[in-house]
């Protein structure tokens, strides 16, 4: 039912610092090069979430934050971590991560806007470039401490825990241990903090938020012992840092915001996606029918409908989809998600038609595109399915998933040859330029 490229992510990357040695005087690698081993990296060592609609969500989100902020021109790419625990993440070339724990433990969109709002701060303030060049005249001690935070970040994930190192620690680490080199990084978070609640006001959300979910995460940390969330180990709900995100709140004029519905299915999407005990879900589910916030409600009833899907209660979860669609039949999210039904009970004409009719209503919508192209594929048209993910490389030309269903499509038309450069593509936009070699060999046989 649900679209998913399992990789596992994370030991961040400190280790992109190890080619500089005590003795060597090379160049430190640019940030392209060091996102490209940061993204291999994420997918070897934790598992991305990789749902088109709840993507679309989060890059969606993030790129209203960057449209508002000090470089709007970056390109940035915003993805979720299948994780329980609470963290986020930024790292080179614009990528910022946030565990999918995270998400679900906000209450309100702005509160996770305000993270990500912390994290791609870190990236337009450089913070991550100049722990670069603070690298560049590391010895030999440091680059063994770097080391060993590896092995233990290393050691951490394969034991289940978080394994997360995180922005904070990692400019720490490529800083020194000195005390100005820890100074610095403290100030690089303050300004992230700073620069992210300016972002944060100017996109249209509660700045207030920054400081209530420091105030949250405070309190689950009381009596929490060993099991603190990840995020404050590097981002400190301090007194002082709370105090702080309160004054800069102030100092902004007071506004009615709104509440956002694409928030709230978004998360609701993602607890069904990703919980376990798909019983209690149904039952978290059903308390929410009756929540004072009519959007909470309404995203509880989208929830419950997925949990009975993953249950197999088909006709129940159309039933309630029907429902929600005839009451807001301007949502995309339930005729999509009426669409991956019919695909799992086979039924691909129904599914194509409703794909049909979405991609003729939202040609631009980037779920609405990987749905239809799925339908292709899953009612064997896959001549179509070519040319129509052919065209659709022109716009979006570093995405895996099309990629892997050109291939597919490729290799079914019998066009081999296209097959291997489609998969030498993923390959590369993975950061395995080896890999891609190989793939690109058994092209040239063909």
């Amino acid at each position: 039912m649900f679209r998913r490229i399992i990789s596992k992510t994370l030991p961040i990357i400190l280790a992109l610092c190890l080619p500089l040695s005590a003795n060597a005087k090379s160049l430190p690698p640019s940030e392209h090069e060091l996102s490209k081993q940061f993204l291999r990296e994420i997918r070897a060592n934790f598992t991305l979430i990789d749902d088109p609609i709840i993507n679309d969500y989060i890059q969606t989100l993030g790129q209203r934050l960057i449209n508002h902020s000090k470089n709007p021109n970056q390109r940035f790419h915003f993805f979720v971590v299948e994780s329980p625990d609470i963290n986020a993440f930024a790292g080179p070339d614009g990528y910022v991560g946030v565990n999918s724990g995270l998400i679900l433990a906000t209450n309100t969109e702005h509160e996770l806007a305000s993270v990500l709002a912390h994290e791609s701060s870190h990236v337009i303030q450089k913070h991550i470039l100049r722990g670069m060049q603070q690298a560049e005249s590391m010895a030999l001690p440091q680059l063994a401490a770097i080391a060993a935070a590896i092995a233990l970040s290393s050691v951490a994930s394969k034991s289940g825990s978080s394994g997360n190192l995180g922005t904070g620690a990692m400019l720490a680490a490529m800083a020194g241990t000195s005390q100005y080199e820890t100074n610095l990084t403290r100030s690089y978070e303050k300004e992230a903090d700073s620069v992210g609640m300016q972002t944060l006001y100017k996109s249209g959300f509660d700045p207030n938020a920054m400081a209530s979910f420091f105030e949250r995460l405070a309190q689950l940390s009381l009596g929490a012992g060993s099991n603190i969330p990840p995020i404050l180990l590097d981002h400190p709900a301090t007194p002082d840092r709370i105090a702080d995100a309160k004054g800069r709140a102030a100092q902004y004029p007071k506004k009615n915001y709104t509440e956002s519905l694409n928030y709230y299915l978004a998360k609701a999407r993602l607890q069904a996606l990703t919980s376990e005990n798909t019983y209690q879900n149904a039952k978290n589910f059903q308390r929410a029918f009756t929540s004072q916030n009519p959007k909470r409600a309404t995203a509880a009833k989208y929830g419950y409908a997925l949990t009975l899907m993953r249950n197999f209660k088909y006709k129940e979860a159309e039933n309630i989809l029907q429902n929600l669609s005839a009451t807001n039949p301007t949502e995309i999210i339930y005729p999509l998600t009426l669409a991956e039904l019919k695909m799992a009970t086979n039924d691909t004409q129904a599914e194509f038609a409703i794909s049909q009719k979405l991609l003729h209503q939202h040609p631009d919508s980037y779920p609405v595109i990987i749905q239809y192209a799925s339908a292709l594929l899953d009612s064997k048209q896959y001549a179509s399915a070519e040319n129509f993910l052919k065209a659709q490389t022109e716009n979006l030309d570093d995405d895996i998933l099309i990629y892997g269903m050109l291939s597919m499509a490729q290799a079914k038309n019998g066009h081999l040859s296209d097959a291997y450069r489609s998969r030498a593509k993923i390959y590369m936009l993975l950061g395995y330029d080896s890999e891609a070699r190989v793939q690109l060999e058994q092209a040239r046989k063909f």
